[in-house]
Order: structure tokens, then sequence, then C-alpha cells
């Protein structure tokens, strides 16, 4: 028999969402991104026969226009995939259900929000603004891309750091360094959110153990089928692999590069005052990343010298440094994919539920949406419209980075003036 009337509504939360999310499999749409979820299809389909140690044989052994390129964990779920249907021709027949496996992470990233807001069975419907937001879906149940595991990852990272779990914390975050490599953009993030956690050499040592432990664990099938060499040379190839100034982001380089197509230009090539597009992008992007840690940086580190003073504020601070950050790495920097924005969609909802600020998200989201449809036409609308063209699409992910600027310099300016009684933390 259940005890509070709390437990019964977190049974029938957890019933609600359970059901929507068995809808939308059984409304799984056929369609996907062709070119990705043939990749998974046939990547999965040689570890069927071939092994999960031996998977990045698939890009090195075997003569292929689409090798195997993707770090291990999200093979850890292909592979399961593989074993779940068992054969080949039965994998190809269900290949739109790899679909499930990053709504799946669409929904524990849902989920994550009940960890900032209370009460629970008074805010239950706050996270169907997420699932049944057509941004927040796109990626994964329309595209079929699995950057919400990523973005899981991170965000729980972020989260367990500010409830003060920092060995959950760096588990986390080392599974998001092994599932996708945009993982390093929020390095300085985690190490900044998990700086006020130690304040022992012993506590120090533990997290670096754990953490070494984490990165280790998800390679030992190619350290003991001796093929670790090949996941290095793939995860080696990944950096420069496509040397496009853009790879459809509408992005920076769709205001400046001649002929508004900057698909088809590449980075090494001179842009101005000598030097080339990378090199642009990347000063571009470190300026802006130091601007958005500056605030965060100046509140943790007054925080460690003089435990007294309190970060104003902390975890919207947080999140909306690391949201700052993905965007500026999607908005300056070359080689860029229109998904490599996906990760501000859950963090700027974090922000937005912790500050009570409601625009940062919309904004993010609506350029997100179209950038992505401009490229997959899903719906099949006309891609004529001023809506989907680069350059207004462009301004759109400018004007969430401005504002999140905004926000961050108006609201957390207190940080840059030690006061004499410490300010209130959320």
């Amino acid at each position: 028999m259940l005890n509070t009337k709390a437990q019964q509504a977190k049974i029938i939360l957890g019933a609600g969402y359970t059901l929507l999310f068995i809808l939308l499999v059984i409304w799984l749409p056929e369609r996907g991104h062709g070119g990705d979820l043939g990749h998974w299809e046939r990547w999965s389909q040689f570890m069927l026969s071939e092994g999960l140690a031996n998977v990045y044989n698939y890009g090195l052994g075997v003569e292929t226009e689409f090798p195997c390129n993707y770090p291990p964990i999200i093979l850890y779920f292909y592979n399961i995939f593989a074993l779940i249907f068992n054969d080949a021709e039965a994998i190809t027949e269900y290949a739109k259900y790899f679909k499930v496996i990053p709504l799946i992470f669409d929904f524990i990233g849902a989920m994550l929000v009940f960890l900032i807001i209370r009460p629970i069975n008074r805010y239950w419907w706050v996270p169907l603004l997420l699932l049944l937001n057509p941004a927040y879906l796109y990626n994964s149940y329309l595209w079929g891309q699995m950057d919400s595991i990523l973005t899981v990852f991170v965000a729980a990272a972020l989260l367990f750091a500010i409830r003060k779990q920092a060995y959950w914390a760096t588990i986390s975050f080392g599974l998001a360094i092994h599932t996708k490599f945009q993982a390093v953009v929020f390095i300085p993030v985690f190490i900044l959110a998990m700086i006020p956690l130690v304040r022992s050499w012993r506590l120090l040592i533990n997290i670096f153990l754990l953490g070494a432990a984490t990165l280790i664990l998800p390679l030992l099938p190619f350290l003991l089928s001796g093929t670790i060499d090949q996941w290095y040379t793939v995860m080696s190839g990944l950096v420069d692999q496509y040397r496009n100034v853009s790879l459809n982001a509408f992005n920076f380089w769709q205001f400046v590069h001649e002929g508004q197509d900057a698909l088809y230009a590449k980075d090494y090539q001179p842009f101005w005052w000598g030097l080339n597009y990378k090199t642009w992008g990347l000063s571009l992007f470190f300026i802006s990343s130091f601007f958005a840690l500056l605030p965060l940086t100046i509140g943790v580190f007054r925080h460690w010298f003089k435990p007294g003073y309190k970060i104003q504020q902390f975890s919207s601070l947080l999140f909306l440094s690391a949201v700052l950050c993905i965007l500026c790495f999607f908005f300056f920097n070359t080689q860029m994919h229109e998904r490599y924005a996906h990760p501000a969609l859950l963090l700027s909802f974090l922000y937005g539920v912790a500050r009570k600020d409601y625009l940062l998200f919309p904004l993010t989201a609506i350029a997100y949406f179209l950038n992505m449809e401009a490229i997959l036409h899903f719906f099949e609308w006309d891609y004529g419209s001023f809506v989907f063209q680069k350059d207004f699409v462009a301004v759109l992910f400018l004007s969430a980075i401005l504002y999140g600027f905004y926000r961050l310099y108006k609201d957390h300016r207190k940080v840059f003036t030690l006061a004499t009684t410490a300010p209130q933390t959320e």
C-alpha cells in the first residue's frame, strides 16, 4: 500500500510518460536520414558477424564509403540492436527502430527536468514542453541520429555536480566523452562545476581514478581483442575528416563566405589577413567561449578561496555557460554539421526552468528546427521560403547567442563584486 500521495503521483506520472513513449514508438516514422540509418544498419550487420571488438575493421579492412567512425558507447547500442534481431535481413527490415535508441534518451533528458523542479506532482507537465516540441524530437524521431545520448550524459553530469554527487557526475561525463567527440566542448564547464565539490586530496584522487576507469572500461572489448589500435586510428582521424567551411550548419560562415554556400568551400583556404577559415573559426570560438565562461570562473574561484562566498544562482549560471559554449562552437567553427547544436536544446530548457527565463529555449529550438528541416525535407514544405534561408536561420542562432550573453552578464554581474555578505544560492 502506498503511503503518500506523492508516491501515487510518481506512479501515475511514470505510467503516463511510459504510455507516451509507447505511442511514439508505435507511430515511429518510416522515413529518416537514409544515409545515417544506412550506416547504423551496415555497422550492426558487421558486428553481428564479426563481433563488436572488430567493428572498426569495417572502415579499415573493408572497402566502403561508410567506415565505422563512432565512439564505443553508441556502438554498444547498435550491437544490442543487432543481437536483439540476430539476423542481417531483420536488421534491414526493422532499421527504422534504430530511432528508438535516441528516443529513450530524449525521454531520460526530459525526466532530468524533475531534478530541478518541485513539487513534481504540481509541475508534471513541464517535461511535456520538451517531449512535444518538434525541435527536441527532430534529431532522434525524424532524422534518426544519436546526439541525444551525448546531450543526456552532459546534462546529467552537470546536474549531478549541482547536487554535489561528484562520483556520478564523473561517470556521466566520462560516458559523454566516449559517446561523441563534441563532448570536449563541455570539459571547461564540467571542471568548473566540479571545483566547488573538491575539498580534499582524497576526493580529488578518487574522482581521478573513477574518471580513468570510466574512460577505460568501454574500451575493454578492443583492449582484450587487440584491436585498440584500430579504435585509436579511427578516433584520431575524426579531426579534419571533412575540411568544409560548413557541413550544412547555418552559422557565421553564411554571412561572410562569398557566394553564400560554405558547404563546398574548404576551410584550409585563406580567408583574411593570411589566416585560413579554420584558424579564424577557432579563434572566434575561443574568444567567445572565454567570455561565456568568465562569470562562472570568477564565481567558482571566489567560492573556492572564500568558502563563505556563494555563487549567485549557480545552476542557471552553469547551464547558461554550457549553452553558450555549444552554440559558439556550432556558430563559429568550420566543419560543423547541422546537428551539432543539439545539446543546446536540453541545456537551454534546463536553464529556462532554473532561471524562469523562457526565451532562450524557443530561440534556440526554432533556429535548430529550421536548420534541420532545411536539410532533411521531412515535411516537404516550401523550402524557398525566407524562413528556411541560410542567412535567416543564422540570424536566429546569432540572436540566441546574443540573448544568452545579455542574460549572462545582466543576471550574474554580482559575481564580479565580492559582497560583504554572501548572496543567496538557488
